[in-house]
């Protein structure tokens, strides 16, 4: 079987943090924003999460496991204090 190769268009896009969450910049943020109101242009400014079946597909184009727990699950001596 061959080598799987990373998606270099979906890595371009994308940020991926230390625990493994996925990033993304806003769409129609780009350009023509002075018929936009503020409101909505602070929230455009914002990055986004990507979450559920689109995370699994974006990890499957980067190479990535997709085994990776997320949200991180806790630990059983996390809960008791120890």
């Amino acid at each position: 079987m061959h080598k799987a190769k990373t998606h270099k268009g979906t890595l371009k896009r994308i940020t991926i943090s230390a625990r493994r969450k996925l990033r993304r910049r806003s769409s129609y943020a780009g350009h023509l924003m002075s018929g936009k109101p503020g409101t909505r242009r602070q929230r455009l400014r914002k990055a986004k999460n990507i979450t559920g079946g689109t995370r699994k597909n974006m990890l499957k184009k980067l190479g990535l496991k997709t085994a990776w727990p997320y949200p991180p699950a806790k630990s059983a001596c996390a809960e008791k204090g120890a």
